[in-house]
């Protein structure tokens, strides 16, 4: 087995591991090699892109790709297809998702030019497809055009233009880590998860504040699960009906 990209050892027996860990993972060692990749990535261009704060690289591995790849089985159950991931900042936890299971279609959504061409360059270098970045943020994307045609993103990204779709995407499952509260994640997904879809988010402290402001004004939503998802981390799962 080639040995991961940089960090220190323990770090990358703890990637290792974790990629060995997965379920569904039929080569763990090539999962590995392609996280040390990604990570190697970050380190490369975090002081120019501030991916992650400084505090957290030595925690990459620890924090940010096991918290990334304890969604997986979640993804799988859910049984979805195309996801749409919101504020994807350094590609966490949408790149690990994605190497672990590489027939997901995916599409980022990264308002800050440079944080989404570091995601570009990632997808490139890891040759991921289906795989599409576009410069802008959620709330214009929502209010996009809705045809046919967005329940495809493969068709949907065939019409951007200046790094944004000229049709609004509408797809099985919204996910989002860091981003805004819950009610705003549900208000500005409304038109881009199809009935019977989900959003995910990652939330913390705040949870039990941010479930009952979204309450007052539930919109087309349901709440399906809250899981753990690691230490101080719960995954809030909501099911547009």
């Amino acid at each position: 087995m080639t040995q991961p990209k940089g960090g220190a050892p323990g770090e990358s027996a703890l990637l290792a591991n974790l990629a060995a860990e997965t379920p569904g993972v039929a080569d763990a060692a090539a999962l590995t090699l392609s996280l040390s990749e990604f990570l190697a990535e970050i380190r490369g261009w975090n002081a120019r892109g501030n991916l992650v704060s400084q505090s957290d690289l030595s925690r990459l591995v620890s924090r940010h790709v096991a918290e990334s790849l304890a969604i997986v089985p979640l993804i799988d159950r859910l049984g979805v297809r195309q996801i749409l991931d919101v504020g994807s900042g350094g590609g966490f936890p949408i790149v690990p998702v994605k190497l672990a299971r590489s027939e997901l279609a995916v599409a980022l959504v990264e308002s800050r030019r440079m944080k989404s061409l570091f995601l570009r360059r990632v997808g490139s270098r890891l040759d991921l497809r289906n795989f599409w970045v576009w410069t802008t943020r959620v709330e214009p994307l929502a209010q996009l055009p809705a045809t046919p045609e967005s329940s495809s993103l493969e068709r949907v990204a065939a019409t951007v233009t200046e790094e944004m779709p000229a049709l609004r995407p509408v797809v099985d499952l919204v996910m989002a880590r860091a981003v805004a509260s819950l009610a705003d994640l549900a208000r500005w997904s409304e038109g881009l998860v199809r009935p019977g879809g989900w959003l995910l988010t990652f939330k913390g402290s705040k949870l039990e504040e941010e479930i009952a402001e979204w309450k007052r004004s539930p919109g087309p939503w349901d709440l399906e699960s809250v899981e753990p998802g690691g230490p101080g981390v719960q995954h809030v799962v909501l099911r547009r009906t």
